[in-house]
């Protein structure tokens, strides 16, 4: 049996196509009337996918356009004014304002009892103090708001994790305190880890004690201020030592780590790993070795887990001997409170200032909330839970957030708020394995200044999960917020990413501007975890207009923009500015090309990622700077189905990696400017396991219409081989010669073919050769649960094979570049029966059918064949099992 599409003429599609007829029986019914197509005006206030999100320069650049604020208030209204309101009053003017919101367990009467959907109007220019325990939800069209009338009060109204602390007193009388004279004190019933000074609209954070007393001098490396390990023959795994059956690592410093032991010994150190990621994470050390000069501790994962390099840097915290210079303070714990010491920046004295102590670790927390709106808020001045040396696992408040939900929650807005000074700002999860988190839109709020990362939307995922179910994150929008110097202070073993999306089913992720994130900027990971034995239908991530600089400030093998796994991920009209990845341990060698770890766009194990009208820009592509980001776009593993195009990358080392074993990818359009390597080095990469076995698949790779200027003498690597093209000649050749799907490479620019790209002004030049050398690309909107995609361009191999593109994370899915696909052949078909369609200009993308003589058919022993995989019966232990029948997800209908 064969299954053939009925005439029709198609560019591409993606469709169920039944076996319920015999191929003879299919009924070809003729067109009765046939018209030219016309394109369709684009229509951007009708499709959110299609709006900027963003303002843009005339240069090209995006600026953060948040909408304004709007006071919407529901019908009921609840006045709250912490400062001045009485629980005891009906709360329902601003003159009858409350004192707490009812969600806050310090309510009391009537206040404590309200249930309901009101509206509550947090008054302006006055500081609540208190946790809200969200446990009721609003009704569709009529949510519960939490909000601000810019009508009530002058300033901001915030809701802080903090307490205003006064009373200090002069001298500390602790010994081990130098200069006590200096500290001032005051004992307090909670324990504190952040503290602020707050002066007029200035907040210093007052630094938690430490050795040394570093700053951020060198804003591209901001742990420059820091000791070095010196770990002799560290790669011999010399430095390690057991401390009761444990173990560690000994890091070996003779020049800071003179001793004594009670210096070290229970403190804090802050160091980096190695080889890669090397985000810096909190330890105790346990033990101190006198004639080594060296301290003993557990790695980023317990235990002696990573790697300590010579060169990894480090910092020691939280003992009362490093309480030695203004600008400091350290807390002596006893019980639930202790005694806190301080040293005010030119050791003011505190009570002449603003003192805000660090109390609550999240200020809205909730198990489960609907119908929810939070505008128009300040959040600010969170604590940490005490224990920083503790990983995700071990209490729910390691990783709080200025506003959390662990459980269910739909229609839930925040907008038009502010964050400063916080661990987090929002972090939701879907953490039941029934949770369903949907329609949730964050949009148009500034987060500055945290602790850890910024923005965290999560399905139920945990590492090591299998089985199904999974909670569910649904639909979210993450639109229009502005990140600033997020991250850092990484929880262990993570890495502070700023905005974390994990497995959302359909996100659009759009005009966020982001500035120094210590972590990746947008991470984004689409279907599901590779381990879990489950089917995610729906996969579409829309990420676009979003503006990164600086990011990557403390951890390397990222990208400042990253996604994952499963697309389609549709990533456009982004910039990703001056990604850092700096790791000290290599890069204080230089070695060339290998100063920063760091990518500007990074695609980790990721498929089916449509990439374009994206800018990239590096510092410098001088090959040994310490400023020279590695790659503009990095394709981790031989993933498939991935399409750069019409993108721009201005200075780097190289312009693209990636391991074509598989081939499936498309290189078009593309500006690659400034690059002291390859643009393409398409070869193995460090992800790779095992040697090349066959030679790359080039039908199926697109190389074309390209521009260069001012690429290194290396060029091109794209052969199994290893060998290098000098330039696009004899690139074109080995193209041609391999039956790529598209050969032309592209040209060579003498001159600059943009405006001026030093000023980041990459519009055509006069006469530039760029003008009209854009690739036209299909780009498919994705489907729930597709089973076949074809797009009908001429294999120039054999022109009667139509690859099947698409791609479905079904329950037995493990590695998507082996999964079933279903490739038509084509009858009455040759070369020349392939023509230029109105969609593509780089390809001979529209063929022409007529049902009888010239079809299309995939047959039904293709179709129904059975797929064998391994299924994951528990971690790391897999069984051979066959999906059949209805199990298997084809074309097939049953």
């Amino acid at each position: 049996m064969t299954h053939r599409p009925a005439a029709a003429i198609a560019i591409a599609i993606a469709l169920m196509l039944s076996a319920s007829l015999p191929a003879a029986d299919l009924a070809v019914r003729e067109p009765e009337s046939s018209a030219p197509a016309v394109a369709r005006k684009p229509q951007r206030d009708r499709w959110s996918w299609n709006a900027l999100h963003a303002k843009a320069t005339p240069q090209g650049d995006l600026t953060w356009a948040p909408r304004p604020f709007a006071f919407t208030p529901g019908r009921s209204r609840r006045y709250i004014d912490f400062a001045d309101g009485d629980d005891s009053r009906d709360g329902t003017s601003a003159t009858t304002a409350w004192k707490h919101h009812p969600w806050d367990a310090a309510a009391v009467g009537a206040v404590r009892e309200c249930r309901g959907v009101h509206t509550y109007v947090f008054k302006r220019g006055v500081a609540y103090r208190g946790t809200l325990s969200a446990a009721e939800s609003g009704a569709p069209d009529d949510p519960i708001r939490l909000t601000s009338d810019p009508a009530w009060g002058d300033g901001e109204a915030t809701i802080c994790g903090s307490r205003q602390v006064a009373g200090w007193t002069r001298g500390a009388v602790h010994p081990a305190i130098p200069d006590g004279a200096k500290v001032w004190w005051v004992d307090l019933d909670f324990a504190p880890r952040n503290a602020w000074e707050v002066r007029g609209d200035t907040v210093a954070r007052i630094a938690l004690a430490r050795d040394p007393n570093w700053t951020v001098t060198d804003p591209e490396d901001v742990m420059s201020g820091w000791y070095q390990w010196e770990q002799p023959q560290w790669w011999e795994g010399r430095n390690v030592t057991d401390v009761n059956g444990t173990g560690m690592h000994l890091g070996v410093d003779t020049q800071h780590l003179g001793g004594p032991a009670e210096r070290y010994v229970g403190a804090h150190l802050w160091t980096e790993y190695g080889i890669v990621m090397g985000t810096p994470f909190a330890t105790t050390i346990e033990a101190y070795d006198a004639e080594r000069k060296a301290v003993a501790f557990q790695g980023t994962w317990y235990g002696a887990s990573g790697t300590l390099p010579s060169g990894t840097r480090y910092f020691l915290e939280d003992k009362p001997h490093y309480l030695d210079a203004d600008g400091e303070f350290w807390f002596d714990k006893q019980g639930e409170g202790g005694r806190l010491h301080l040293r005010l920046p030119g050791d003011r004295d505190p009570n002449q200032s603003r003192i805000e102590v660090a109390e609550r670790v999240n200020i809205i927390d909730s198990r489960g909330m609907s119908h929810i709106e939070i505008t128009g808020l300040t959040f600010a001045f969170t604590n940490t839970l005490w224990d920083l040396t503790l990983r995700w696992f071990h209490h729910p408040d390691v990783d709080p957030a200025a506003i959390r939900l662990i459980g269910s929650g739909r229609d839930i807005r925040i907008a038009n708020c502010r964050f400063a000074d916080v661990h987090k700002a929002i972090r939701f999860k879907a953490e039941g394995d029934q949770d369903l988190i949907d329609g949730v839109v964050v949009s148009d709020n500034d987060i500055e200044r945290t602790d850890h990362g910024a923005i965290d939307l999560m399905n139920g995922d945990v590492f090591g999960k299998i089985h199904p179910p999974t909670g569910v994150l649904n639909q979210v929008a993450v639109l229009r917020n502005r990140l600033r110097d997020i991250g850092g202070r990484a929880i262990r073993s993570d890495h502070s990413h700023a905005i974390w999306i994990n497995f959302a089913r359909a996100l659009e992720l759009a005009g966020n501007v982001l500035e120094r994130c210590y972590g990746s900027g947008i991470f984004v990971f689409g279907g599901r975890a590779g381990t879990t034995a489950e089917e995610a239908p729906l996969s579409r991530n829309l990420i676009h207009h979003n503006r990164v600089e600086q990011a990557l400030l403390a951890a390397n093998d990222w990208g400042a923009i990253e996604t994952w796994m499963c697309g389609p991920h549709y990533v456009y009209g982004n910039i990703s500015g001056n990604p850092n990845g700096y790791w000290n341990w290599k890069g204080m060698h230089k070695p060339r090309g290998e100063t920063r770890l760091g990518f500007a766009y990074y695609f980790d194990g990721s498929y089916k990622n449509f990439v374009f009208n994206n800018v990239a820009w590096g510092l410098t592509s001088d090959a040994t700077s310490t400023h020279c980001a590695q790659a503009a776009f990095y394709l981790a593993g031989p993933t498939v189905e991935n399409q750069l195009f019409n993108n721009t990358a201005y200075r780097f080392f190289t312009g693209t990696q990636w391991s074509p074993r598989n081939g499936r990818g498309l290189y078009l359009g593309n500006l690659w400017l400034d690059l002291s390597s390859h643009a393409f080095r398409h070869g193995p990469v460090k992800e790779d396991a095992g040697p090349v076995e066959h030679e790359y698949p080039h039908r199926s790779i697109a190389y074309g219409r390209n521009v260069f200027h001012q690429v290194g003498e290396e060029f091109a690597l794209i052969e199994e081989r290893g060998r290098t093209h000098a330039g696009p000649d004899t690139m074109r050749a080995a193209l041609e010669q391999n039956g790529a799907l598209a050969s032309d490479v592209g040209v060579v620019a003498e001159r600059s073919p943009v405006r001026d790209a030093e000023a980041h002004d990459f519009r055509p030049a006069k006469g530039s050769v760029a003008i009209d050398a854009g690739a036209k690309v299909f780009v498919p909107w994705s489907l729930a649960r597709p089973v076949g995609e074809w797009h009908f361009r001429r294999d120039n191999v054999d022109a009667t094979v139509m690859p099947d593109s698409h791609l479905f994370l079904t329950a037995y899915a493990s590695n998507l570049s082996a999964m079933p696909r279903y490739d038509l052949k084509g009858h009455g078909v040759s070369a020349q029966s392939f023509g230029d369609g109105p969609l593509e200009n780089w390809t001979a993308g529209a063929l022409s059918f007529d049902g009888r003589t010239t079809y299309a058919s995939c047959a039904h022993d293709t179709i129904a064949r059975p797929f064998s995989y391994q299924y994951p019966v528990e971690w790391e232990k897999h069984e051979e099992r066959q999906a059949t029948g209805e199990a298997k997800a084809s074309p097939d209908i049953h």
